[in-house]
């Protein structure tokens, strides 16, 4: 008799064990596998930064000499679309280096040259927009040194770019 009591303790002892293991596992999937339902929706701003400037034309540029392009940035469109996004602007003057070229750029304001010269390696300083309109008209001057008069300079060709890299300022 003892004996068949035992067998039956260990038989409930792994019916227990086995029911224990199977409510475990089950509560333990059922984390892994939740599903949550939800509903959201994002604005994405509309950044505008614009310049006006087609092309420069090196042609006729010899040594001694410069010739000067104006431009300008906006953070608006044709349609007067201001930005959305608060955004800053560095203006950036790449060239192929196969002229000995210096480049003077400043800022004018009522078609008056203001300032000094605004790059520092070819590069400016950041400059902020805002959210409100704004317009900068700059001049670029480009000039030969008027030392550098070598006639392998003659069948050169040069490529000058002006690069608006901007940026958002913050994120609302």
């Amino acid at each position: 008799m003892k004996r068949k009591v035992k067998q039956n303790n260990l038989i409930r002892f792994i019916q227990l064990l086995l029911f224990t293991t199977i409510v475990v596992v089950c509560y333990s999937l059922s984390k892994f596998y939740t599903a949550s339902a939800g509903e959201t929706t994002a604005i994405i701003g509309k950044p505008v930064v614009t310049t006006t400037i087609n092309e420069i034309v090196l042609e006729g540029l010899k040594p001694g000499t410069s010739k000067s392009y104006r431009f300008q940035v906006s953070n608006y469109d044709t349609n007067n679309k201001i930005s959305d996004i608060e955004m800053a602007y560095t203006i950036e003057i790449q060239y192929e280096r196969y002229l000995p070229l210096n480049f003077e750029l400043k800022k004018v304001d009522n078609d008056i040259i203001v300032g000094n010269n605004l790059l520092n390696n070819n590069i400016t300083e950041p400059v902020n927009m805002g959210k409100e309109k704004y317009a900068q008209e700059y001049e670029l001057t480009i000039k030969w040194d008027e030392t550098e008069k070598n006639y392998k300079y003659s069948e050169e060709i040069d490529c000058v770019e002006i690069l608006l890299n901007s940026y958002q300022l913050k994120i609302n």
